[in-house]
This record gives C-alpha cells, structure tokens and sequence, in this order.
C-alpha cells in the first residue's frame, strides 16, 4: 500500500468551561456558543487554505499541508492561530460586560512530518 510522507502543521482550539458556568447556562445556550465558536474557528482556518476537521467535544483541530501542499503552511496556520485569538479576545470582552463567567481557551500549533497512507477496510 502506497504511502506518503509530508510537513503538515496542526492547529488545536481547546475550550476550557469550568463545570460551574456550564450548570449556569441552559442546553441551548451551549449550543450556541460552540455553534459561534466553530463557525469562528473554520472561518479563519479555511481563509488559510486549513482543512478544519469535524469539532469534538472540547474543542477543534485543524491542518495545513494535508490537502495542498503549500511551502508556507506553517505560517498559514499560524495567521489562522492570530486571528483566532484576536477574535475571541474580543469576543470575550464583549461578553464579560453581561457578568457571566468566560471560557478558557487554549490555542496550539504543531508543526512535523507525518506518514499518510490509506487504510484498508
């Protein structure tokens, strides 16, 4: 089975709600909120030619060199990384003004070679 190896550079979003503020707030409004962050998240990850994968649970993961192989990927990623954090600096400040207690967030960048290959099944 054919494989390929390549420099990709992974971008992790990680949201951090203590369990105090998540009993504060109701079902829909959890909803909204990973709703705003994901939107947000894939927006600046595929303005930079990133492939943002399905969300989890606490958060998001993306890549960059995966389905283009651009020399510049890791610098892409980190411009999405900026602008993620730009944006939720200033999100957070606007919802600090209604009281109510404001996510973690954690932003990492991993950048190294990976081996992509096909897995039968």
């Amino acid at each position: 089975m054919p494989s390929s190896r390549r420099f990709l550079t992974v971008l992790v979003l990680e949201l951090k709600y203590s369990g105090v503020a998540v009993r504060r707030l109701n079902p829909d409004e959890i909803q909204t909120g990973f709703e705003l962050f994901w939107n947000c998240f894939h927006r600046f990850v595929t303005d930079e030619e990133g492939v943002a994968l399905p969300p989890q649970s606490q958060g998001f993961l993306a890549v960059f060199g995966a389905e283009a192989a651009y020399a510049d990927h890791a610098v892409r990623a980190a411009k999405a990384a900026a602008a993620i954090s730009t944006w939720l600096r200033e999100w957070a400040f606007k919802f600090s003004q209604t009281g109510r207690e404001i996510p973690h967030f954690s932003i990492a960048l991993h950048c190294g070679e990976t081996v992509a290959m096909q897995i039968p099944g």
